[in-house]
C-alpha cells in the first residue's frame, strides 16, 4: 500500500497560439479550393482532439516537456519523479507521477474583439482556428511555389485543466515537481515556438495529499 498519494491540479492558459498536431487531417466547410475536378475541401493539419472532438493537451506532451525542463534544471529527483528514460535498462525505475490529459471545459469561451477580426475559420466546439503558411525550401530558404499549407491551432485565452497524481513521494520530490511546473511559465510548448507560439501560464489551484494520518491540503 502506498505511504502517500498526491493530487496536484491547476490550469494552463494559452498566452499565444498553441499548436500540437497528431498527423490527422481535418477540414472546414467554408474552406475550399477549385481544381480540374471541381471544388475540394482544403486539407488542414489537425490539432489533436479528444473523443468529444475538442482540442486538448496530452498527458504525454506535458510529461515530456516537464522532464525536459527537469533535466535542463539539473533536478536531482528527475528519475524518481518521471522514471528512467530507458525502462528496459538494468536498474531502471518507474516514475512516481502520472500526468492526465489536460482538457478545456470552456463551453462559453468567446473570442475577444481583436481575435474576432483576426482569427480565421474559428470552430467553437474544437476551440481551434486555422492559419495558412507557405513551405520554405531547405535549399533556397525561400517560399516554395504552390506549397501553401493550413494548420489548426488553439488561440490565446483558452484554459486547459491539468491534473497530476503521485504516489510514495518524498517532500523533496513534491517540491521539485512544483518547481518544474513553474517552468511552464517560461518555456513554450508545441510547434512553431520560434514564431512565438506555445506560451502558457501555469496556475496551481489544488494540492492535496493522503497518508496514514489522513487528508492534508
Amino acid at each position: 500500500m502506498p505511504s502517500n498519494r498526491w493530487l496536484i491540479e491547476g490550469t494552463l492558459e494559452t498566452l499565444s497560439n498553441l499548436r500540437i498536431g497528431n498527423g490527422d487531417i481535418t477540414s472546414r466547410d467554408e474552406l475550399k479550393y477549385e481544381d480540374a475536378d471541381g471544388w475540394e475541401n482544403v486539407k488542414i493539419s489537425a490539432f489533436i482532439t479528444d473523443a468529444q472532438d475538442a482540442a486538448y493537451i496530452p498527458g504525454t506532451t506535458l510529461k515530456g516537456k516537464l522532464r525536459y525542463l527537469a533535466d535542463n534544471l539539473g533536478i536531482p529527483t528527475l528519475e524518481q519523479i518521471f522514471g528512467s528514460p530507458d525502462p528496459e535498462k538494468e536498474g531502471a525505475v518507474g516514475g512516481k507521477v502520472s500526468f492526465f490529459d489536460a482538457r478545456t471545459h470552456m463551453e462559453d469561451f468567446v473570442l475577444s474583439d481583436e481575435q474576432t477580426g483576426q482569427l480565421a475559420h474559428w470552430d467553437a466546439s474544437r476551440k481551434t482556428g486555422v492559419s495558412a503558411g507557405v513551405t520554405i525550401s531547405r535549399k533556397t530558404r525561400t517560399a516554395s511555389d504552390k506549397r501553401l499549407f493550413h494548420q489548426e491551432f488553439v488561440p490565446k485565452g483558452v484554459i486547459f485543466k491539468v491534473r497530476i497524481a503521485g504516489v510514495d513521494m518524498s517532500d523533496e520530490e513534491v517540491q521539485d515537481l512544483l518547481f518544474v511546473l513553474e517552468g511552464l511559465n517560461r518555456t513554450p510548448v508545441g510547434a512553431s515556438t520560434g514564431d512565438g507560439w506555445g506560451k502558457l501560464r501555469w496556475t496551481p489551484t489544488v494540492m492535496k495529499s493522503l497518508d496514514e494520518t489522513g487528508l492534508r491540503n
